[in-house]
């Protein structure tokens, strides 16, 4: 994927699988269900403004400065963790394609 930069610093909403959601504090190897509970992944939802998507990930910046037509704070997402870019606007900049059902051919 050749990596698109967005200048105009698009305000998003990105959807992403966190790997750090915590369903349990701490596995207590004396109780199974705290370890079979341990650990996950966590659906997140979160806004920024849209710097850069690549092969690697999207890139937002948490603050904008309008007047000086700069960004900061910089949040780097794995792409294999996004689900979607959506502007606040309705544009979608990135969504992940689902794959295909593979429907049998006869014959």
């Amino acid at each position: 994927m050749k990596p698109r930069l967005f200048p105009e610093l698009p305000l998003v909403l990105v959807e992403w699988i966190d790997a750090a959601g915590d369903s349990e504090a701490e596995a207590d190897p004396g109780r199974p269900k705290t370890m079979a509970d341990f650990g996950g992944t966590m659906r997140t939802l979160e806004p920024g403004w849209l710097v850069k998507i690549d092969s690697q990930s999207v890139v937002t910046a948490l603050s904008h400065w309008p007047d000086e037509k700069k960004a900061g704070h910089s949040n780097t997402i794995p792409l294999a963790m996004v689900t979607s870019v959506k502007g606040v606007d309705g544009t979608v900049y990135y969504e992940r394609r689902r794959p295909r059902k593979k429907v049998p051919v006869e014959g």
